[in-house]
């Protein structure tokens, strides 16, 4: 069966509209995704390409471009060179993943290279003592909403928490997408306990519904976050 993705974003809009967003602002949307050794099968058995289908989705209701930005991690990282469409996205994962020798995969967990890496993307690179120079100029960029896909702990605590420390500069929300009940997630728990601009979602895997998947990502936090931002 065909996947539509206007379909998806009429969803998203529906839920949106539900709590309170009729016109949802202008966001540029990126997702992060695990590579390390135990997220392999996922990408093998599909379920990357389904989570990818349902963000892009997501990514439309936001974003007049449509298009998805992706990112990389296992204990490096990497942007990927071309970002997911309507053009390209049935095959997204196999051909931008899988097949692409130059990205290594299957390593350990480390997050704080790939957070740094997307807000370098969408904001420039931050140069610690002018920091403040880039607060004043953090107006000057459209909002971004960045998911982290991952299925385990990271071993960098205190660089990834610097990391997402570090954001706090900029107009951007972090969704953390929890992959399976075997992890506590601590971490990340901290992290949205800790950042006014991070949640937390926990999934048993990435085989849901667009309904699933949005109800938990459109939580009151990203709610509050998204009328912080002008409507379209």
């Amino acid at each position: 069966m065909a996947i539509d993705l206007h379909k998806k974003a009429e969803k998203v809009g529906i839920n949106l509209k539900k709590k309170g967003i009729s016109n949802p602002p202008i966001l540029r949307v990126g997702a992060a995704w695990d590579i390390s050794g135990s997220a392999r099968g996922m990408y093998y058995d599909g379920e990357m390409q389904e989570a990818l289908n349902h963000v892009l989705g997501l990514a439309m209701a936001f974003d007049p471009t449509q298009k998805l930005d992706n990112f990389v991690f296992d204990d490096q990282h990497a942007q990927l060179p071309a970002p997911a469409t309507p053009g390209n996205f049935t095959t997204y994962i196999e051909d931008q993943v899988l097949n692409e020798k130059e990205i290594r995969k299957w390593g350990g967990t480390c997050y704080a290279g790939v957070v740094h890496e997307m807000q370098n993307h969408y904001f420039g690179k931050h140069h610690g003592l002018l920091s403040l120079f880039h607060k004043k100029k953090k107006a000057d960029h459209l909002p971004a909403l960045c998911f982290l896909f991952t299925d385990g702990e990271n071993s960098d605590h205190g660089e990834a928490r610097e990391a997402f420390e570090r954001a706090t500069d900029y107009p951007v929300f972090f969704c953390l997408v929890g992959i399976g009940a075997g992890h506590s997630f601590r971490f990340l728990r901290q992290m949205e306990s800790g950042e006014s601009d991070c949640e937390f979602v926990n999934l048993n895997n990435l085989r849901v519904s667009d309904d699933e998947l949005y109800e938990k990502i459109v939580s009151p936090k990203l709610v509050n976050w998204l009328k912080l931002h002008p409507e379209r």
